[in-house]
Parts: C-alpha cells; sequence; structure tokens
C-alpha cells in the first residue's frame, strides 16, 4: 500500500518507508493481541486490505482506467464490511465513502465528465453498503434468535429499543461504555498507558490532513533542501488526497477511545490503521525527532517504547489485568 501511494515506488525513501512500516507493524503495541486468537490481527489484515484497495482504486482512476477503479472500490467496501464482523469501529470508514460521494455527487452537477461521476457515485453506495452490510448483518442474526419465536416479554430488553443493537446494549449493560463513563480516578492510570498511543494516532491523523489542507510536514526545515517541502516527501499528489481521507476515522477512533471507549483498547485498535506507522517511518527516515510541544522526543526512545509496551502488555494479559 505504500509503494501504491508513493511518488517514486523504486525510491530508497519509499522503499524504506515500507520496510520500516511493515517492522512497525510487527512490534506495534497490540502485541501479543496479534498472536492470541482474538479479533485485531484478522481485523487489521481486512481492514488494511481494504485501504489497499481502496487507493488501488483511486490511483487506477487516476490513471484513467475508471472500470478497473470502481470494482476496487466496490471490492475495498466488501473487506471493510467483512472486517466490521471483526470489529465494530471500522464502521468509521464508512465516512470515507460518504465524502467520496458528496463530492462526485457535487462535482457530476458542475463537470463536462457527468457520466463518468455518476458512475463513481454508483460504485460509492455501492462499496458504503457493503461496509455497512458487515455492521448490520450480525445485529439481524442476533434479532433472529433473540426477539423472535416467542412473547414480548420473554424478550431481552433490547429488542424493544428504537433500534435494536445486541451490541450497543451489550457495550452499555456489561461494559458500562459511554460518554465520559471511564473518566474515574481509578482509571487514571489506564489513560497513561494509552497516552503515548492517543498521542501518535492523533498528531499522525492530523499531519496527514494538513498535508493536503494547507502543506504541512514533517518539520523539516533544512535549508539545503531546494524542492518544495509542503508535501509529505515521499508520497505522490494521489497519495496526499487519499491520506487526508484516511485520517478521519483514525482521529476519530482516538477521540472516541478518549471519551466513550475503555481508553486502554486504543493500543489494539490502532493496529488496522496505517498513517502512524507511515508518520513513525517518515519521521525514521528523514531522522525527525517526534515533537511535543518545545520537546523532542528521539525516534529510538518511541520504539523501545513500543517493544517494551508489548512485553509488559503480554504479562498484564497472560494475568488478566487491564490492559487486556
Amino acid at each position: 500500500m505504500t509503494l501504491v501511494i508513493a511518488a517514486s515506488p523504486t525510491s530508497t525513501q519509499c522503499t524504506r518507508v515500507a520496510f520500516l512500516s511493515a517492522c512497525l507493524h510487527i512490534i506495534s503495541p497490540a502485541g501479543l493481541f496479534l498472536s492470541a486468537p482474538y479479533a485485531e490481527s484478522s481485523f487489521a489484515f481486512l481492514n488494511l486490505s481494504g485501504y489497499y484497495l481502496y487507493a488501488l482504486g483511486h490511483q487506477a482512476h487516476h490513471d484513467g482506467r475508471p472500470n478497473l477503479g470502481d470494482a476496487v472500490v466496490v471490492l475495498s467496501g466488501l473487506l471493510f464490511g467483512i472486517s466490521n464482523t471483526f470489529r465494530s469501529n471500522g464502521l468509521l470508514n464508512g465516512l470515507i465513502f460518504c465524502y467520496d460521494f458528496v463530492r462526485y455527487a457535487v462535482d457530476g452537477l458542475h463537470s463536462k465528465e457527468f457520466v463518468q461521476n455518476i458512475r463513481r457515485s454508483i460504485s460509492t453506495v455501492v462499496a458504503g453498503s457493503l461496509l455497512g452490510a458487515g455492521f448490520v448483518y450480525p445485529q439481524y442474526l442476533a434479532y433472529q434468535e433473540f426477539c423472535s419465536g416467542s412473547e414480548s416479554k420473554d424478550w431481552p430488553p433490547w429488542c424493544s429499543s428504537r433500534i435494536p443493537s445486541i451490541y450497543t446494549w451489550v457495550q452499555d449493560h456489561y461494559w458500562n461504555v459511554g460518554f465520559l463513563r471511564y473518566w474515574t480516578l481509578s482509571n487514571a492510570p489506564l489513560f497513561l498507558l494509552a497516552a503515548p498511543m492517543l498521542f501518535i494516532m492523533i498528531s499522525s491523523g492530523l499531519w496527514f490532513w494538513s498535508s493536503n489542507i494547507d502543506g504541512g510536514k514533517l518539520g523539516i526545515d533544512k535549508a539545503e533542501e531546494s524542492r518544495d517541502l509542503a508535501e509529505p516527501l515521499w508520497m505522490s499528489p494521489v497519495g496526499r488526497v487519499l491520506t487526508s481521507r484516511l485520517a478521519v476515522p483514525q482521529v476519530l477512533l482516538s477521540v472516541l477511545a478518549l471519551t466513550t471507549y475503555h481508553v486502554q483498547v486504543i493500543t489494539r485498535l490502532s493496529s488496522g490503521y496505517p498513517l502512524w506507522y507511515w508518520w513513525l517511518a517518515s519521521s525514521i527516515v528523514y531522522q525527525e525527532p517526534l515533537r511535543l510541544g518545545t520537546c523532542s522526543i528521539p525516534m529510538k526512545v518511541v520504539v523501545r517504547w513500543m517493544v517494551l509496551y508489548a512485553l509488559i502488555q503480554a504479562g498484564l494479559f497472560a494475568a488478566f489485568l487491564p490492559p487486556a
């Protein structure tokens, strides 16, 4: 996927970013959850594969192969839909298709490529529908299992909700998931555990967003660079546009983890989102530290934290303790 959005896939910088991104995924804070029989590894594979096909489809559109592009975008929606059966946070990827549909619909009214935009709108709707079906279908099966074939008085409470969803009921009833419910003094250590990953997820998402909106960059202000640095140096123009869209679900997931979820799960959910891998890999390639206000954090410290956290998490997970 890194090479799909690269300006020059065979260049040393691009291949290094691709290799380092893969290495960072191996030592990601998800740690043991990517090896244990949990949903994280399957979700990460399907979600990253969906992003890959999404990028491939838009690159095909850019290269003048609209039929291939539409077909591949639909396939990306299928993979996103399957990923939703493992982790419901994959539903946030629907925001990408919502944006695409609105853009194609608006452009279709003011563009000579009316037919092409209509076709892209249809493929986007199909892809988004497949994504949504991956979340709705398990809810339908649960409704058929628990809310039909018996008298309503025997139904679980969620069956009579305006929008019956076993997922939201279980999250609320058994896990006490809700806005600011996790904000208690006893959970303060878990917020500290999650803080580095929240910082990385939000900062990387905002960086990729700004790289397309207002020319944000890694903070590389080297006088000897004569090229235009108002872009991530290894990415193509199409890649910059795509990553600015992918930033939306990543940042929104981080905000929801901070305000609504059990905050420590962000260390596991982050494994399925590519932007922060690219951000850290780019920082390593261009030898840029992470900046927190006036402080600079060397990348070797970040990598050591990831390895150390994965080891500590494995011990805690084996003992059925948070952040398990």
